[in-house]
């Protein structure tokens, strides 16, 4: 337990996309079936009793857990988590008709889908620290 909580959880998720978008196979089968073997059992225990252990009320805590899975596995599928990025990238313009876009797209290709995973989860997991 080096790290705090919310830092532990934040490398939990980051390792679990690592490893779920360098399979993209196991990303697929993850996303399609449920997942509820004694490793998966067991990972899930340990991250949500270091949230119950960190003050986080049970309840919030396994949600916290589903909820960041959901997003990490969304965010780990070849589709969404990384070719959309690429396709972007590849996009020179979107024309004057869409300007809103054009904007949003010349801040969304300046980092790497990584990166943005990365901020992204970090604001989810602030938004369950306890005031």
């Amino acid at each position: 337990h080096d790290l705090a909580w919310d830092e532990a959880l934040v490398e939990f998720f980051l390792a679990m996309r690592e490893l779920l978008v360098a399979s993209p196979a196991v990303a697929e089968i993850v996303a399609q079936y449920p997942v509820a073997g004694p490793n998966f059992r067991a990972l899930g225990e340990s991250v949500a009793a270091r949230l119950i252990g960190a003050g986080l009320p049970p309840d919030v805590a396994v949600e916290a857990v589903v909820a960041l899975g959901q997003f990490t596995i969304g965010a780990s599928m070849p589709g969404t988590g990384q070719r959309l990025h690429e396709a972007y990238r590849a996009l020179d313009h979107l024309g004057a008709d869409r300007p809103t876009l054009g904007h949003v797209r010349e801040h969304f290709v300046r980092e790497s889908a990584a990166a943005h995973f990365q901020s992204a989860l970090r604001r989810l997991v602030g938004a369950y620290r306890m005031p």
